[in-house]
């Protein structure tokens, strides 16, 4: 994709890692091209950074699935269970972010994983919108 078509909650990836766009700038000079400037949060990390790019480079779109997952306890880490395929998997409280406060067990909620091929890892849960 274009970067020009990087907008607030486009998910792309760079060196193997997928950042969300937080913020988007569009800039038009007279004579130079048109510049794209974004403060994106890598969501393996939680980094954010600031990056420019030309309108007219190209990013990579990010490999990311969101499926709707079952809540089901906290001790140390958040467990979590697919109810298709009944994988149990963890995260930890970093990862979930300011949404752990509204947990409940038995609670479905929205996961986006980001991976290929069956490698795919939890990136961040978000509060299903019903």
């Amino acid at each position: 994709m274009q970067a020009s078509s990087l907008k607030t909650g486009t998910i792309f990836k760079e060196n193997d890692q997928p950042f969300v766009v937080e913020k988007y700038t569009h800039t038009k000079t007279a004579r130079g091209g048109a510049t794209v400037k974004i403060r994106a949060k890598n969501l393996l990390t939680g980094q954010v950074l600031e990056k420019r790019y030309q309108a007219t480079s190209r990013v990579e779109e990010a490999d990311v699935l969101r499926k709707n997952i079952q809540y089901l306890y906290r001790d140390k880490d958040h467990f979590f269970m697919d109810p298709e395929t009944f994988e149990q998997f963890t995260l930890s409280t970093k990862q979930i972010g300011e949404g752990v406060k509204f947990l409940q067990e038995g609670e479905n909620v929205q996961v986006m994983f980001f991976g290929k091929n069956g490698t795919k890892r939890p990136l961040e849960s978000k509060r299903l919108m019903c």
